[in-house]
């Protein structure tokens, strides 16, 4: 993984201290920040084993997505 989607992946771990706020935590989302999301996505989908592909696109709730036009690999 690179070395900025390293960094980026440690700072959106803490975003689930959102669900308990805690006011000193000065944890913040912004959405300007979909481009270093969508590039972390794509590096983590991109190294996923096989077999772990094979178990998600397996899943009843990837499956709905398919049909409602968002699957998360194309088809192969």
């Amino acid at each position: 993984m690179s070395n900025q989607n390293k960094k980026w992946l440690n700072y959106i771990n803490s975003f689930n201290a959102l669900k308990y706020p805690d006011p000193g935590a000065r944890t913040e989302v912004d959405l300007n920040h979909w481009k270093k999301t969508k590039a972390l996505f794509e590096e983590l989908r991109a190294h996923v084993p096989e077999e772990v592909r094979k178990q998600i696109i397996r899943h009843k709730r990837y499956r709905s997505n398919v049909k409602s036009g968002k699957p998360i690999w194309p088809k192969t």
